[in-house]
């Protein structure tokens, strides 16, 4: 195994950290080397949800535009 993919749309921080260190000791035992790539959702904004449903960017984003359909 070259690589271990971790998916982050799945589990939380305790198992992915189990996953890790198993990881790490099977490296330390073997010799061998893996990555380990952690695969995550990809771009996401983050918005801040108003009364009535309606959304807005946080302060510090005001560089962003959102177009909703």
């Amino acid at each position: 195994m070259n690589v271990m993919r971790l998916n982050f749309s799945h589990g939380d921080y305790a198992e992915h950290g189990l996953r890790i260190q198993n990881l790490r000791n099977v490296m330390s035992k073997t010799g061998k080397k893996a990555a380990i790539l952690l695969d995550t959702k990809g771009p996401e904004i983050r918005t801040i949800k108003l009364e009535g449903g309606q959304r807005r960017l946080p302060e510090s984003r005001p560089d962003l535009h959102l177009h909703y359909r």
